[in-house]
C-alpha cells in the first residue's frame, strides 16, 4: 500500500521498524510504501494540542515492493492561491496532471496518481481539467469551497469523473486536497 498522511493541524509523530522516526507539522506529507511489510505507529505526542491529518491509502502498481518511508515539508506559500502538485506517479508526466514546473521536493509513489493541495482566497479562483479516463477525489479541509455549482463545507468530499473542468472558488478562504488518478475500467 502507498500511504500518504497530510498534516492539517498539530504534530504527527511517526516511528517504524525500518528505524524511521520524526515529528511533522502543518503542511507536511509523510509517505510510506508498506511493500513487503513494515510495522509502524503514528501518534500525537503533545499533551494538549489537537492533531488533525488526512491519511490516504493508494493501491500500488506492483506487488512485492521494498518498504520505504519519507516526508516532505511544504510551506503555506507553496500551496497559497495555486494548485500545488505535491505527489505524482513514477513518471514526471503522469497522465492528467497539471503542467507545472519540476519540483524536486515532489513525492513519487508507485501508482499513476497525483495529489494537489491548495489554500486560496476569493480573488484567486482555480481550474483543473479532469481528462477522459481520469477521476478526481476532493476533500474540503477548511473553509467553504465551490466546485462548479456544488457547495462544499469543511470535511465534505466530492468525486468527479472526466472529462470535466473543475472550477474552484471560495467566498472567504478554502483549503482542500485533491487526488487525481486513472478511472477503474
Amino acid at each position: 500500500m502507498e500511504i500518504l498522511s497530510y498534516v492539517v493541524e498539530g504534530e504527527l509523530t511517526h516511528r517504524d521498524s525500518m528505524g524511521s522516526s520524526e515529528t511533522l507539522g502543518r503542511g507536511a506529507i509523510q509517505f510510506m510504501s508498506a511493500g513487503t511489510g513494515v510495522r509502524h505507529s503514528e501518534h500525537n505526542r503533545h499533551p494538549s494540542n489537537l492533531l488533525r491529518f488526512l491519511q490516504i491509502w493508494i493501491q500500488p502498481n506492483a506487488r512485492g515492493l521494498k518498504p520505504q518511508y519519507g516526508s516532505r515539508t511544504f510551506t503555506e506559500a507553496d500551496r497559497t492561491n495555486r494548485l500545488f502538485h505535491a505527489v505524482t506517479g513514477p513518471t514526471a508526466a503522469a497522465a492528467g496532471a497539471l503542467a507545472s514546473p519540476p519540483d524536486d521536493r515532489r513525492i513519487v509513489i508507485s501508482q499513476d496518481a497525483n495529489v494537489f493541495v491548495s489554500e486560496f482566497d476569493p480573488e484567486h479562483p482555480q481550474t483543473f481539467p479532469v481528462r477522459t479516463g481520469r477521476q478526481a477525489y476532493l476533500v474540503c479541509i477548511e473553509g467553504e469551497l465551490y466546485v462548479n455549482d456544488t457547495k462544499m463545507a469543511t470535511r465534505d468530499a466530492l468525486m468527479a469523473a472526466g472529462p470535466i473542468d473543475l472550477q474552484f472558488s471560495t467566498p472567504t478562504r478554502a483549503h482542500f486536497l485533491m487526488v487525481e488518478m486513472a478511472r477503474e475500467r
